[in-house]
């Protein structure tokens, strides 16, 4: 019985519901913001590469995985701090939203998105938040690290504790379980601008560059962890991504193995096959309306 409260009480999936149309036309979306940041990034000399998924995407399936919902962008801290102050003149405003914690009065987030205006893609129960409700690409910035093991250990917990904070004041609404609840309520005492500067205050607190990094957006934050070595943002390919070419770590394979095993070119379950992100209020307009898949 208790496995079918909790079915019965999960949120709406879209691309559960509707098919693999929705969910095409949301990877389409995403990609022509991809193409976008990759054009400013070319001609302003900034560094990014795919990462997470995205990468495994690029590398399994020349594209998205199919039941992939996201796109995931890093960037060296200097690249990106460079490629918000290109994009805010750059970007068309028209078509795309900058949301950082500067723009966007109820951001939960302490990294940037790229948001596409006249489309909808958020929580059921969020609509009356102040925050850019469109659908997004996430772009994380990569901050340098102590040399210290220790140093280190204790920069990613502060830093992932002060994320936690700026994401409370909306886990307080919508969070499910009674308890981590109240936990959000407490942390959403504090403002989720006040938390992100704590946040940043501890991310960027070694200023001279080094060969270690620290990414706040990996649960597997160790120093060997080939996300936290500059060698992988520094030496960069091209890779095929949906008929597109764009920048990977030269380091794909040990990247994938570390982050994925060494089985990453295998599928997962078919029960694990399904959207991770993908909301219950999607509305895409008339973008991209004409999919088609082969039979």
């Amino acid at each position: 019985r208790k496995y079918k409260v909790k079915y019965y009480e999960q949120p709406i999936n879209r691309a559960i519901l509707e098919g693999p149309e929705i969910l095409r036309r949301v990877q389409l979306i995403q990609l022509d913001m991809l193409i976008e940041l990759d054009k400013i990034c070319r001609k302003h000399g900034i560094k990014y590469v795919l990462g997470a998924g995205t990468l495994l995407g690029a590398v399994r399936h020349k594209g998205f995985i199919p039941w992939d919902d996201d796109i995931d962008v890093f960037m060296l801290y200097d690249h990106y701090k460079k490629f918000i102050s290109v994009a805010e003149k750059k970007l068309d405003r028209s078509k795309y939203f900058i949301k950082t914690q500067e723009t966007d009065k109820d951001c939960n987030l302490t990294f940037l998105q790229i948001k596409r205006n006249n489309t909808k893609y958020l929580r059921e129960g969020r609509e009356h938040l102040s925050t850019h409700p469109g659908v997004y690409i996430d772009i994380f910035p990569i901050f340098n690290a102590p040399a210290s093991r220790l140093l280190h250990f204790f920069q990613d917990r502060t830093c992932k504790f002060f994320k936690t904070m700026t994401w409370a004041h909306l886990g307080a609404e919508s969070e499910r379980n009674i308890i981590k609840r109240q936990c959000y309520r407490l942390l959403a005492k504090t403002s989720n601008k006040t938390a992100f500067r704590c946040f940043m205050r501890f991310a960027n607190k070694v200023k001279k560059p080094s060969s270690e990094l620290t990414c706040f957006y990996i649960m597997k934050n160790f120093k060997g962890n080939p996300g936290n070595h500059r060698s992988t943002y520094d030496n960069i390919i091209e890779i095929e991504f949906e008929g597109h070419r764009f920048y990977a770590t030269e380091y794909w394979d040990s990247y994938l193995k570390y982050t994925y095993s060494k089985d990453y070119m295998s599928y997962p379950a078919m029960a694990d096959r399904i959207p991770k992100h993908m909301p219950a209020i999607v509305d895409v307009a008339d973008l991209f309306p004409n999919i088609t898949f082969d039979e």
